[in-house]
């Protein structure tokens, strides 16, 4: 699982280290296989320009219902933030990388 977030502290419970993101949420270290600054962030959304997305979908209530597959034709960083860029028919539209699950 793909999981994006800036990492705002660190804590240790019970031996375990786990790294606290600015979601709210908290990655157990030994889970984690990379972690990037924003230099690092762009090099990575550049590689997977051309690569298929499987990204989350949500219902009403916000849980994940599925997944739906999307071509990464770009991005974009809006306020720090990064959005994979795809073509929805004729449209070009945008998601932002924490809705991304994976890549195949």
């Amino acid at each position: 699982e793909l999981v994006y977030g800036r990492v705002t502290g660190v804590r240790t419970y019970s031996g375990q280290s786990y790294l606290m993101l600015d979601s709210g949420r908290e990655i157990q270290s030994d889970q984690i296989l990379s972690v990037m600054d924003d230099r690092g962030l762009e090099q990575y959304l550049n590689g997977v320009c051309g690569r298929k997305a499987l990204v989350k979908v949500y219902n009403e209530i916000g849980e994940i219902v599925n997944f739906k597959e999307i071509l990464v034709t770009g991005y974009q960083l809006k306020n720090g933030e990064p959005y994979l860029l795809y073509l929805n028919g004729e449209k070009e539209e945008e998601i932002p990388l924490g809705d991304v699950w994976g890549f195949v």
